[in-house]
């Protein structure tokens, strides 16, 4: 009943242990996309060798979110019956035994459509701001969209890859569809929260445009005034927008 969408890039060692993890740690039916560049040779070879469901994409800017927008459309065709649910997912997670259920017990219990899991990484994470990761409905998706872009859109493509969980995640606060599941844990192991995990050319490549990311969603965060955002991020995002306008 879960669609679990992973891209992937240059970690061809990942994709196995990952694949094993989330079937352990799953309750519910569920079913592993991973999206892959087609020049990611070794990558596409060992996610072959899984035997998970496998979408291909070009390489290029916006990765990420073209990838989890890929996935969630190659994927749709069942939904009705089996996959009423998305999460868009990585490489470096680490799901916790019923972490599904957990997500699944607060979308029961509160009828929100975005559920952010708790990655135990992210200071505003923990604190229920916005989720990294979150299990979506498909029906949100379908019929207003994850992102300003509307309807059919899992995540904005404009973004490089940086800003694009907490677009999701503060309009759907904003549109009162949001739900923090602070018990359903998904461990993100990223080296700027995970002192046991390396620095590599893909946290490089997602690193790179940060700025650039931060900016658009300044500007695109107006849009809802900003609803989601501390008083500190405010302040800071009225100030760029004032500079680029200079």
């Amino acid at each position: 009943m879960i669609d679990i969408l992973v891209p992937v890039l240059g970690r061809p060692h990942r994709a196995q242990p990952l694949a094993d993890n989330i079937h352990a740690a799953t309750m519910s039916k569920h079913r592993i996309t991973f999206i892959c560049t087609y020049d990611d040779t070794d990558e596409l070879e060992a996610v072959l060798n899984t035997g998970e469901e496998i979408h291909v994409v070009d390489a290029g800017p916006g990765e990420y979110p073209r990838k989890i927008n890929a996935g969630y459309h190659a994927t749709s065709f069942e939904y009705d019956n089996l996959y009423p649910y998305v999460f868009n997912a990585s490489d470096d997670l680490e799901f916790q035994l019923g972490w599904d259920h957990e997500a699944i017990r607060v979308r029961n219990q509160t009828q929100a459509m975005v559920i952010a899991t708790n990655d135990q990484a992210n200071s505003q994470v923990k604190k229920g701001m916005f989720g990294t990761h979150c299990l979506v409905t498909r029906a949100y998706l379908d019929m207003r969209g994850g992102s300003l872009d509307g309807s059919g859109f899992f995540l904005h493509e404009g973004y490089d890859h940086n800003f694009v969980d907490r677009e999701l995640c503060h309009l759907a606060q904003h549109r009162g569809v949001y739900a923090y599941a602070q018990r359903s844990i998904v461990k993100h192991h990223h080296p700027l929260h995970d002192s046991h995990t390396r620095m590599d050319a893909t946290y490089r490549k997602g690193l790179r445009n940060f700025h650039e990311d931060q900016l658009l969603f300044f500007q695109r965060a107006a849009e809802w005034n900003y609803e989601g955002l501390n008083p500190q991020e405010r302040r800071v995002a009225r100030n760029q927008l004032r500079k680029a306008k200079r």
